[in-house]
């Protein structure tokens, strides 16, 4: 189905189109890229904070096609106990359980770190597939934030 791999500079080209001025920002806490140039500057930066140990970055791709359909993390608090996952999957890839198998690899990669004992997701009121992807992987609700 998928896997998680980390990013390298072709991701850019197959991923911006996939999340520049779609309804895939609606449901992120990021308005999205402004531009390829800065969406191809962010993944770079990203990039190199997962290869120097700062981050937990990840492409996900399609097994059998090595596609790009989205990008996920994994980023430890400075408590550096618990960690918050995120992901995004392109609409065309929505719906396929990409988004349930990436929360799954994200937990096994994350619990594989000694420090980590919890690991959190922020998911947007109203977007139950998301909701169901983490419940699916044994994550309940802890609350609700209000915002503005």
């Amino acid at each position: 189905m998928i896997r998680l791999r980390t990013p390298i500079p072709a991701d850019a080209e197959a991923l911006f189109p996939l999340i520049y001025q779609t309804g895939v920002c609606d449901t992120l806490q990021w308005d999205g890229p402004a531009s390829f140039e800065e969406y191809r500057q962010g993944l770079e930066r990203r990039a190199e904070l997962a290869a120097q140990g700062e981050q937990h970055f990840f492409i996900i791709v399609l097994e059998e096609t090595g596609q790009p359909v989205g990008s996920a993390d994994l980023c430890p608090y400075e408590d550096g106990y618990r960690a918050s996952l995120g992901l995004w999957i392109g609409q065309p890839y929505q719906g396929r359980g990409c988004g349930t198998r990436t929360i799954a690899l994200l937990l096994e990669h994350g619990f594989a770190i000694p420090e980590i004992e919890k690991i959190e997701a922020f998911v947007f009121s109203g977007n139950e597939a998301s909701r169901k992807a983490f419940e699916n992987n044994g994550f309940s609700l802890e609350g609700a934030i209000r915002m503005g």
